[in-house]
């Protein structure tokens, strides 16, 4: 079973190595495939000015929001050369390139602010999304969502993380479904507002035919929604069953 403890280790072993020195000033000019912007930041990705973007998801996008995202995408570049530090920018420049389908442009803006500032939840949490549900690097993904716990960050986006991640194991791991379970009791343990972790721990333990756990989660999640009548229904169900 996975605890607290253990999550805090695996993502220390993921994140050792990730200092990085200063770097030598070259005023945006390519070398080792980076854009080096300013002397005291990391260098940038090289081809960060660059939209490649999908036919197929551009083809669904009604004129004018396309429009509006390529203005967008111009604007956002003024700012990352006005101001190269902008953790705002870059991450929104990985959001408009993900919208017109350019998942490795938004990737490599999005490790960027990662470099900009270590401990923005929203950064792993997109970068994890992004590997789970389009890049299909389901590896990946799970080392972003672990970060995204770990960070410091809001409630309803660790809560997020931590539903998202649990999903993750349950749907696309093949081997490692019952992980799903394990990270849903760390985030409820965790968590003080953890009502939507109990229901979905609640359900998944009733499909697998684990009632007691069923109950017990089903029992504390009424305990903070008392007038969830279909919660109620489930857990009489649940305790029917138990009888057999």
């Amino acid at each position: 079973m996975l605890n607290k403890k253990l999550i805090i280790f695996f993502v220390f072993l993921l994140l050792i190595g990730g200092s990085f020195a200063a770097w030598r000033f070259m005023p945006l000019t390519v070398e080792n495939d980076t854009v080096t912007l300013r002397e005291d930041l990391p260098p940038a990705p090289a081809n960060y000015k660059a939209l490649n973007e999908d036919p197929a998801t551009v083809a669904e996008l009604p004129e004018e929001r396309l429009k509006q995202y390529r203005d967008e995408f111009a604007e956002v570049l003024k700012t990352i050369e006005e101001h190269p530090d902008s953790f705002t920018a870059w991450f929104n420049l990985g959001t408009i390139k993900s919208y017109l389908g350019d998942y490795t442009g938004a990737e490599e803006a999005w490790v960027y602010t990662g470099l900009l500032s270590p401990n923005q939840g929203r950064t792993h949490m997109n970068l994890a999304d992004l590997y789970a549900n389009k890049l299909h690097n389901y590896e990946k993904a799970e080392q972003e969502y672990l970060k995204a716990i770990e960070v410091e960050g809001g409630q309803l986006e660790r809560t997020r993380a931590y539903r998202e991640l649990s999903s993750l194991y349950r749907f696309s791991f093949a081997d490692r479904k019952s992980r799903a379970l394990d990270i849903l009791r760390v985030g409820i343990e965790s968590e003080q507002d953890n009502a939507e972790l109990l229901a979905l721990a609640g359900m998944w333990a009733w499909q697998d035919g684990l009632l007691k756990e069923a109950e017990e989660f089903y029992v504390k999640y009424l305990e903070q929604n008392p007038s969830q009548e279909q919660a109620e229904k489930d857990l009489a169900q649940i305790r029917q069953q138990m009888k057999r």
